[in-house]
């Protein structure tokens, strides 16, 4: 959902790539935080309900699904972004090369560096 946010902010809004992180980071910060603050609060009695009869497997349960909330929230909202910024730059860098390249083969002769290419990697 976050990710296809910014991907809105960039297409529609012509919104540059670091600001869509960054507004779309913002508007998708408070309903993000309000679901993992809600369903924390709702799991807290079963997870402090540790020796409680009855309970036995409620309360190690509870600990888990709180555990992993917290994680995915925190994965969602920082180690997501960074993943995505990541791979975008290499992205370019790529994309880079490649049209790099592809003036070079322009500007030069094809078929000598086809040639070139085939002695260099001959077995």
């Amino acid at each position: 959902m976050l990710i296809s946010h910014y991907s809105h902010l960039m297409k529609e809004e012509g919104v540059s790539f670091r600001n869509a992180i960054v507004q779309g980071s913002m508007e998708r910060l408070s309903p993000i935080l309000m679901t993992a603050l809600l369903l924390g609060v709702g799991l807290i009695p079963l997870a402090l309900g540790v020796g409680e009869p009855g309970k036995e497997i409620q309360q190690p349960m509870a600990v888990v699904i709180l555990g992993g909330i917290f994680t995915s929230t925190f994965l969602n909202m920082i180690v997501m972004r960074l993943m995505r910024a990541a791979t975008m730059r290499l992205l370019a860098a790529f994309l880079g090369f490649v049209v790099s390249y592809s003036l070079w083969l322009r500007r030069s002769n094809v078929s000598k560096a086809v040639d070139h290419f085939f002695e260099y990697y001959q077995d």
